[in-house]
């Protein structure tokens, strides 16, 4: 039940933001340098520009998270501090009396 009200709220999402940019590409129909030559390629090198600071950005945010995830992580930490001359069953049965 939980999971179908994930699905409703993803499908308004889904909707709304249809909606805002229908609006957005009407707002912007309405001016007139947008309808030239020169408005094309303003926008589209325009659009470029912030859709790869945007990627960029995102991408830069979430190499953070997983490197601050994964450095603090129980499990990362006890597989790190563990020698290298441990064999994975010595590992998991050391893990184990660990957590005891």
């Amino acid at each position: 039940m939980r999971m179908l009200r994930i699905v409703v709220w993803e499908f308004l999402l889904l909707f709304a933001s249809i909606l805002v940019f229908r609006s957005v590409w009407t707002f912007l129909a309405k001016i007139p340098f947008l309808e030239t030559s020169s408005g094309y390629w303003a926008s589209l090198i325009l659009g470029t520009i912030v859709a790869l600071i945007s990627i960029f950005m995102i991408n830069n945010h979430a190499g953070k998270i997983e490197k601050i995830f994964f450095q603090d992580s129980i499990c990362s930490k006890s597989l790190i501090q563990k020698p290298s001359n441990m064999s994975i069953l010595d590992k998991i049965s050391s893990n184990t009396t660990q957590n005891q």
